[in-house]
């Protein structure tokens, strides 16, 4: 119950100072063991944790060799004592003093002032969840206490705290995961619209954009608030990003003609091509007819053939137009524009998410932070998106004739 109450998990609850009796497992220090300066002789955790181990939010309780002598120093210096982890002042302040017992409790709290100090120890928490640290205290900006020789003050320190209501979150970030995949695979969510004749239609490359960075988003944040009680933790450049993905589909469904009005357009750009090339078929049966010269009538005959060939072409092409564009695979549809090809500026647009994406993971499972990317590397991705949207205007404007 203790760790219940303790956990910063409910309520955001770092420190235990109504629970005194979590202490009373340690006996009184034998003065016989303390030599003649302030010493740390024994660093205890929580015992409702596993044996010397203990949680980012925990406490830990150190017991000080002439505890008395050592607060009298740090008043005639001005100085707090302090939490020292790995020989690194945390800048953290004893949440309670038992001068009888000779010890002082602390938070392993981490702030925005001692964030350097714990990044390496939360290092690749999923894979390396368990890390040892050396616990001590001395005065604020000196140097940690010396040891006792008979003294143990290394702890196991566990990056993910998984009790209770913590696997809920868990459950949660690889529910949205799957989730968001069945959809994506069974519906029109990330589609550029709804079946047609029962064929499901392209997937959009900007919905799936936006897609992608609100999923990563979104379980980071609740892995890094997960392991380090941290809720203020999404970067400027992240809503950035969002920003983007979402300007670029709106700006796509804006520009983009619906699927029967595309295929109205783009007969109407076959019938023009068919329109004129009958009409210089007619001029050129004119100039055939007036022509006596056999070289520049073999020419002329052979424009004809050509015309002739441009309305076949067109013709075929009308036959094949459709009021949709069924989907091949997500790459497929992700860098292929409406005629099939593959185009630079999806191509572009896709490596780029993919780049971005994959340093953004990266950051978020080894080192628990949203990566902060540069005003150049937005303005790079926003480039990317801008071209993707122009080059969708051509093609509409191109398709209605203009």
């Amino acid at each position: 119950m203790v760790r219940r109450v303790c956990s910063r998990a409910v309520l955001g609850l770092v420190v235990c100072l109504l629970v005194p009796a979590a202490h009373a497992a340690k006996p009184l220090l034998p003065r016989q063991l303390c030599g003649a300066k302030p010493e740390v002789a024994e660093v205890v955790t929580p015992r409702e944790n596993p044996e010397r181990t203990a949680y980012l939010g925990d406490w830990v309780t150190i017991y000080i060799c002439h505890q008395d002598a050592f607060n009298l120093e740090a008043a005639k210096e001005q100085k707090d004592i302090t939490l020292y982890v790995n020989g690194i002042d945390t800048g953290v302040r004893a949440q309670k003093t038992d001068a009888v017992a000779g010890t002082m409790t602390f938070p392993l709290d981490r702030n925005d002032k001692n964030r350097d100090v714990w990044a390496p120890l939360l290092y690749d928490p999923i894979f390396n969840r368990r890390e040892e640290m050396a616990i001590s205290a001395g005065l604020h900006g000196d140097a940690p206490l010396p040891r006792l020789a008979t003294s143990n003050m290394r702890i196991t320190f566990d990056k993910l705290y998984l009790v209770g209501l913590m696997w809920l979150w868990v459950f949660l970030i690889i529910g949205i995961v799957i989730v968001t995949i069945l959809y994506a695979r069974n519906s029109d969510m990330l589609r550029d619209g709804p079946k047609v004749g029962g064929v499901r239609q392209t997937y959009s490359l900007a919905r799936v954009q936006m897609a992608w960075w609100f999923v990563l988003i979104v379980v980071a944040f609740v892995l890094i608030w997960v392991v380090t009680g941290d809720r203020d933790t999404i970067p400027v450049s992240a809503l950035g990003l969002m920003g983007i993905s979402a300007a670029t589909a709106l700006t796509a469904v804006a520009i983009t003609p619906r699927g029967d009005e595309r295929a109205a357009m783009e007969r109407d750009r076959l019938t023009k091509i068919k329109t004129s090339a009958a009409a210089r078929i007619q001029e050129l049966d004119t100039e055939i007819a007036t022509t006596s010269d056999p070289v520049a009538n073999a020419k002329l005959v052979q424009l004809k053939a050509d015309a002739q060939k441009e309305i076949d072409e067109a013709n075929i092409a009308i036959a094949e137009v459709r009021n949709y564009y069924p989907s091949q695979n997500l790459w497929s549809d992700m860098v292929t524009d409406d005629r099939g090809s593959v185009a630079l500026d999806r191509f572009q647009i896709v490596v780029w998410t993919i780049v971005l994406g994959g340093i953004f993971i990266a950051s978020v499972v080894w080192e628990l932070t949203m990566p902060e990317f540069s005003g150049t590397l937005l303005a790079l991705m926003g480039i990317s998106s801008g071209t993707y949207v122009g080059f969708k205007m051509p093609q509409k404007a191109g398709t209605s004739g203009s």
